[in-house]
């Protein structure tokens, strides 16, 4: 506590940059220190009042929906069972109609989304069906879409459209589909698969796209388009086919975080972007299962990134080419009317032919400079996958020590050819590679923003014209790229970058958005990918596989212009790999960053305690397999039975992996035992980290299982209970396996026999069964359970009777896994590469470990997944390594997925009268130390808790303080190289210096409240670093502070 509080009232101390600019190694200071003390808590919102308070009464507060302007990021972060959901579409019904905000509600899953409880709880109930109808609309992809939708409207389809080609394609391959679905066969699987991605990429793209015609055909604008379809019999099937249609009139909209992230496509005008401004308006947005939508989007970057890498080199020769030898239309040079206004406002603005010219004029003086014109070679290499990465500062991946790159221009041969070699201080003179890419780069940078607002004039000029509607800003980049005669591939990637940066640039907020945010999360990584081949043997190509956006830039750029609301009972758990870095997000949206106050705070916790007081008993085990030999004897089989166990578990012993497999088996098989021993279990619900089955790779059969639970069954005599419709016993009586292929008719088939009492052992992953999903079931004998006591209602809500439906009576927690990217993996693919870059990165940005190790761990993973086979050494700094499973991240992020677990049978208010909590004993040195007071945490987590609790070992200590003032560094480092190498001063970057001088002088050091509240402090925030213990004497400030740090002046960027 001591040193706690020190910490919380430490200064902050200017660093990197007046020691680089002033005395170099060391500097004494000696300012007149300021008064530090505590920042009390500022609370802006009124305190609840008297009346009870519910998660709709919060919102109807902190929501404002009648604010037109109200934006920011409100979490609610109660536990599972608290009625999150069915508040949230409470407020939404009652209060969608006194706006004309649009409200958006995301999730992880398109399978949770609760619109059918809105339309059954809310509009049904009120007898107001039209107004669903009108209002709520339901984004299913468009492949969905028909295959739900056509065939059941079909006879509402007129002639002329069901004799075309596409629709008779179409609906053979639907049907073909629907019939194989229903075999349960790998063939007919397999089958089905491969026509449902046909339908998706060709079938009803096609489909798609001659409706689209029939309409622009047929209506000249949009509103006649309109009016064929809600009034022309010959299209009013095609909104019930595709809801989407009617979208551009919803306030209503459900759709899973995938959805939101794509092109919606409503066939009578021009596609777009859900993250568009222009079409959120100033939405509300609820994010259900908050932290786990990171996930999805993360995965949505790194997926469509990959599909983006470029020929960063080609694209340059081709843009500088088509600029040397072509005549631009005179049609791009003109300026709109629209751009003469602003000119008239702002005299410095350029006419838009002078932005062409100066676009040209750069390509020919980068070309001038480095003579694109040669081709570029490798030399030196003897990999295929050679890589130049980037985040903060540049690092060679070449698989050898070959790690220092030059470039050189042969005239004689007509080439620039790119030398690898291993490092010395002869080469050090030589030309860098990393200026030549950086020019390229910073000019293909530079193109993105001037044709971004060519099309944007272009777009203006077409608009401005009574006869063009709905031209779009895609459009005219489009028609400018193929002026320029780019390839398909450099389209796609100029596209998709320029219309990220656009909706990013149309919700910026130049007063409250730092300016200098060098985080990671603002700025990303990028490679390049040196590639020859034989198919191009004397031209090498260099790819760039560019990641500059993050999940966290999404959401903050959501939550500065609409108001985003995070639903999920781990929404503020502090894990940077399993949840979004909110350290960050506070920071850059300050006041907007919006939280419920002490009062409201306590309120909650009241309610919670209340609704426990009457809580069923919870008995919680962690489970151990030391030596699985001997686990296994102990569970006393007869001698035949544990032969034929040893004899086939044996095939899979791999004391590599310490038999990790074997001891899963032998762990699931300790608490099947539990089940099939305890009357008071029915039913008994297993997470896994993968499902159970006999694929001949899997890595759990299902087959071992079975034999361990049939030697069970009859060791115990319960075979009785798992009888076949002969009669006589079936060991698949007793079990299910709960996995993504058809699992709304699996959990359908669950749960029906859960009704009729029978026990079940039921098995998933975290994966299929995790966040959001419900599992809990009605039993037929019901009222008898609950009147002998063995069934309990935990809490009886006021107002209304709970239905009855009760949870599963006990849960097996294997440790979670793949919760990292395990780079030890036999195969590592592009996307694990990425994603685990991605985890490092983070940990890094959240002070977690320092970039000396950050840079190992991407190392490292090129080093996995492309250099296996070759030996090379990776700096290992033994001085600062940690392992990535140590840090608090981690540790979080396992709680985060018990919890999420737990809360599977944590749906209602029914519950068995004693519920068991079994956990792999691996997990407890994970959740130990987790701080309960800071959540409202279920019965069954604390009972785990309390239990790993016994075991031994102290709490892991963190540097986040030292890690802390490395990032500042490197950032100040970065910021003073980037200024004294630039090659053109602009007036903002004279402005800058200027500033940044002032503020350096005026502020050397300061207190947390001014370094926190100062106004003009907001864009120089990374030039402070926090002091540390060493840097109080009797819990004041030392008069003088001394700098040194490793990347100085002597040692500048190549």
């Amino acid at each position: 506590m001591f040193a706690k509080r020190r910490a919380d009232v430490r200064n902050f101390s200017f660093c990197a940059f007046y020691k680089l600019c002033a005395l170099g190694k060391g500097l004494l200071l000696n300012p007149a220190l300021r008064k530090h003390f505590l920042v009390a808590g500022n609370y802006k919102h009124k305190p609840t009042t008297k009346h009870k308070m519910t998660i709709s009464s919060l919102l109807e507060k902190y929501c404002d929906i009648a604010n037109p302007e109200k934006t920011g990021l409100l979490l609610l972060d109660l536990p599972t069972g608290f009625g999150k959901t069915y508040e949230t579409l409470k407020f939404i019904y009652e209060n969608y109609q006194k706006s004309d905000k649009k409200i958006i509600f995301l999730t992880e899953l398109k399978k949770n989304l609760p619109h059918d409880t809105l339309l059954k709880r809310f509009f049904e109930k009120d007898n107001r069906l039209a107004d669903f109808e009108k209002d709520v609309v339901f984004i299913n992809s468009n492949s969905d879409c028909v295959l739900e939708n056509l065939i059941p409207n079909e006879k509402e389809i007129p002639e002329f459209i069901k004799e075309s080609q596409e629709f008779r394609t179409l609906r053979r391959n639907i049907n073909d589909f629907k019939s194989l679905s229903k075999k349960k066969d790998e063939t007919s699987n397999r089958l089905s698969e491969r026509i449902k991605t046909e339908i998706q990429k060709e079938n009803e793209p096609a489909f798609r796209q001659i409706l689209s015609n029939l309409f622009y055909e047929n209506g000249e604008n949009k509103e006649e388009r309109i009016a064929l379809l809600k009034n022309d019999k010959n299209f009013l099937w095609v909104a019930k086919v595709y809801p989407a249609s009617l979208s551009f009139e919803k306030k209503i909209f459900f759709l899973s975080v995938d959805k939101f992230l794509v092109k919606n496509s409503p066939i009578i005008q021009q596609s777009y972007y859900f993250i568009d401004k222009d079409f959120l308006k100033n939405a509300l947005i609820f994010i259900d299962e908050f932290d786990a939508s990171k996930e999805v989007i993360l995965k949505n970057i790194i997926e469509t990134q990959l599909k983006k890498r470029v020929d960063i080199i080609g694209l340059f020769e081709q843009i500088y080419s088509s600029f040397s030898s072509l005549t631009i239309p005179t049609i791009y040079r003109k300026n709109s009317q629209k751009w003469e206004k602003k000119k008239e406002k702002n005299t410095d603005l350029q006419d838009i032919a002078q932005i062409i010219d100066n676009l040209k004029n750069e390509a020919i003086k980068i070309n001038k400079e480095y003579n694109i014109n040669y081709s570029v070679k490798t030399f030196g290499l003897s990999n295929q996958k050679n890589f130049l990465f980037h985040d903060y500062q540049y690092h060679t991946i070449v698989g050898d020590k070959k790690n220092f790159i030059y470039l050189q221009q042969d005239d004689e041969e007509q080439i620039n050819n790119i030398h690898f070699v291993e490092a010395d201080k002869a080469r050090k003179d030589k030309p860098s590679v990393t200026e030549f890419l950086t020019a390229i780069k910073g000019f293909i940078n530079y193109f993105k923003g001037g044709a971004k607002l060519i099309a944007e004039n272009y777009q203006q000029i077409k608009n401005e014209n009574p006869n063009t509607e709905d031209f779009s800003f895609e459009s005219a980049l489009s028609s400018f790229f193929d002026e320029l005669k780019l390839t398909k591939e450099q389209k796609d990637y100029l596209l998709d970058s320029i219309q990220v940066k656009q909706f990013q640039n149309k919700q910026k907020n130049q007063e409250t958005e730092p300016k200098n945010d060098f985080s990671f999360y603002n700025n990303g990584f990028r490679y390049y990918d040196f590639e020859d081949s034989e198919m191009h043997d004397t031209k090498s190509k260099i790819f760039i596989t560019d990641f500059d956006r993050t999940p966290e830039k999404l959401l903050l750029d959501l939550a500065n212009h609409n108001l985003v609301v995070g639903i999920s009972a781990t929404a503020k758990m502090k894990t940077v790999i399993g949840n979004y870095d909110l350290k960050y997000l506070r920071k850059n949206l300050g006041d907007n960053f919006l939280e419920l106050d002490k009062t409201e705070i306590q309120t909650l916790k009241s309610e919670f305690a209340k609704r426990n007081e009457n809580y069923v008993s919870v008995k919680a085990e962690f489970l151990s397999v030391e030596d699985w030999k001997k686990t296994l004897k102990n569970f006393a089989f007869d001698k035949i039975t544990t032969n034929e166990l040893l004899t086939e578990l044996e095939k899979y012993e791999n004391t590599k992996s310490q038999n990790f497999e074997l001891k899963r088996y032998l762990k699931i098989a300790k608490v099947f035992q539990e089940f099939i021993n305890n009357d008071n279990i029915q039913s008994f619900l297993c997470f896994l980290n993968t499902h159970p089955t006999d694929k001949e790779k899997s890595n759990c059969k299902l087959s071992i299982l079975e034999m361990l639970f049939t030697a069970i069954v009859q060791k115990h005599q319960k075979e009785s209970l798992f009888q076949s419709e002969k009669g006589e016993f079936d060991i698949k009586k007793s079990f299910r396996v709960l996995n993504s292929k058809d699992f709304e008719d699996k959990k359908e088939e669950i749960l029906a026999t859960l009704k009729t009492g029978q026990k079940l052992f039921l098995m998933t992953t975290y994966a299929t069964l995790g966040a959001g999903q419900n599992i809990q079931y009605s039993i037929d004998n019901f009222d008898e359970l609950l009147a002998s006591g063995k069934i309990k209602q935990t809490y009886t809500p006021e107002g209304y009777m709970p239905d009855k439906f009760k949870d599963f009576d006990a849960i097996y927690l294997d440790k979670p896994s793949n919760l990292l990217v395990n780079i030890n993996a036999e195969e590592l693919s592009d996307f694990d590469v990425n994603k685990r870059i991605f985890q490092a990165e983070m940990l890094f940005q959240s002070n977690k470990i320092f970039y000396q190790q950050l840079i190992y761990e991407i190392k490292k993973t090129f080093k996995q997944a492309y250099y296996k086979d070759r030996r090379f050494d990776i700096f290992f700094p033994k001085e600062v390594h940690r392992s990535l499973y140590s840090t608090e991240d981690y540790r979080n992020f396992v709680a985060k997925e018990v919890i999420q677990a737990i809360g599977r049978i944590n749906r209602t208010h029914f519950k068995n009268s004693k519920v068991y909590i079994f956990a792999d004993k691996e997990i407890a040195p994970h959740i130990k130390f987790f701080d309960t007071s800071n959540y409202l945490c279920l019965k069954e987590f604390e009972g785990l808790i309390a239990q790993a609790q016994f075991e031994e070992g102290r709490e892991p200590q963190e540097n986040d303080k030292i890690m802390e003032i490395e990032q500042n560094n490197i950032y100040c480092h970065n910021w003073i190289n980037a200024k004294v190498k630039g090659k053109y001063w602009n007036e903002q970057s004279i402005n800058d210096w200027n500033e940044l001088r002032k503020i350096v002088l005026k502020y050397p050091t300061v207190s947390k409240q001014e370094f926190e509240s100062l106004g003009e402090l907001q864009n120089w925030q990374f030039i402070y670093v926090p002091m540390l213990d060493a840097d109080f004497k009797d819990f004041e400030p030392k008069n003088r502070y001394h700098f040194t740090q490793e990347n100085d002046y002597a040692n500048r960027l190549c």
